[in-house]
């Protein structure tokens, strides 16, 4: 029986991601959907990554992820190109919240 992605599993993909361009203000809201509707919240704090259980008020971008898409990433080997190809099949998401200059100003440019 499968069981609700944890925040460790998260931890472990999400380093594949361009986040280390990401300013300290920047905060990403994940969720994974045809699961156990899983938000997290990542937030970059003092030049680390930290996630957490919940939503945010105040996030730049959501995002969105089949859980089928998730488990085929922490598998894949070539990250960059499976995310491309689950963009194209609508299985990754996203939604700006604020301008695409405050995501430039706060290190998105490698996520578009």
């Amino acid at each position: 029986k499968e069981s609700p992605i944890t925040i460790e599993e998260l931890y472990l993909l999400i380093y594949n991601f361009p986040v280390e361009k990401l300013s300290n203000e920047a905060i990403i809201e994940l969720h994974i959907s045809q699961s156990f509707s899983e938000v997290f919240t990542i937030t970059k704090e003092n030049n680390n990554l930290q996630i957490r259980g919940g939503a945010s008020n105040d996030e730049d971008i959501e995002l969105w992820i089949t859980r089928g898409a998730f488990k085929e990433l922490q598998s894949s080997s070539d990250f960059k190109s499976t995310v491309n190809r689950l963009v194209k099949e609508n299985k990754i998401a996203s939604k700006e919240k604020v301008s695409r200059w405050t995501l430039l100003m706060r290190g998105y440019q490698d996520f578009f």
